[in-house]
């Protein structure tokens, strides 16, 4: 058994499987989803059963899908959720005439941040909008410092300021991007599947976060922290 990593986005690395020269990798399943011409809902169910009708045939099968989620998301401080009574992106576009927000510098163009989807569902009008970075440290830290009232951030970021509330988007602008394993036909043997499921199982939002932090600030090997995940999670 081989280990290959960053070999490339959906485009790349999903045919590379087609063609053989992959036994399995891990992708998203509203990404996989829409690269196959289909089309990803906020509901993780349905947008797995999407996937499995456009994988039959193909000689490639699908892990159920984690409930972990690496999307988009509206975080405040738990200051201002108290103050303005805020649990959902709803209750959110009420009071964004009186918040400012920061995020990455293209967001009034992309439809799942503040684009056209994003205004058609909510409607936000945010009293100033900064342009800041991609989900990362800069807009996780005018958060914290109050600089911004709101900040987008990805889910499965590392870098989510602790006393922060994640709001629901309770209308779905987010497709369920759960993490899911895709394995050849001829390879995924009731056994592998089991063992897939059951880790696929235990990789929530919070498991992910917390890999994902010990790789990129503890500078932990991947495999370690893998390992450390799957001690935590009794599966090895």
């Amino acid at each position: 058994m081989s280990f290959q990593d960053n070999i490339g986005a959906t485009e790349v690395v999903y045919p590379a499987l087609l063609d053989g020269d992959l036994d399995a990798y891990a992708d998203y399943q509203g990404t996989l989803l829409t690269y196959l011409g289909g089309e990803p809902t906020g509901d993780s169910a349905e947008t797995y059963k999407a996937l499995l009708a456009k994988l039959k045939g193909t000689g490639i099968v699908a892990s159920k899908p984690a409930p972990a989620v690496d999307v988009n998301g509206f975080y405040v401080t738990n200051a201002t959720a108290k103050k303005y009574k805020l649990k959902s992106l709803s209750d959110l576009a009420k009071v964004s005439d009186k918040l400012s927000f920061g995020g990455p510098p293209e967001c009034e163009d992309r439809p799942l941040c503040l684009g056209d989807t994003s205004q058609d569902l909510y409607g936000f009008e945010f009293s100033d909008v900064k342009k800041l970075d991609v989900g990362g440290p800069i807009t996780a830290q005018a958060l914290e410092d109050g600089d911004i009232d709101v900040g987008l951030l990805f889910t499965g970021s590392s870098v989510i300021p602790k006393g922060t509330v994640l709001l629901a988007d309770d209308k779905g602008l987010q497709p369920a991007d759960n993490p899911v394993l895709l394995v050849r036909e001829d390879k995924a043997t009731p056994a592998l599947m089991k063992i897939a499921n059951a880790v696929s199982a235990k990789l929530t939002i919070g498991a992910y976060n917390k890999m994902s932090l010990a790789i990129s600030e503890d500078k932990d090997d991947p495999s370690d922290a893998a390992a450390a995940f799957l001690k935590s999670a009794k599966l090895n």
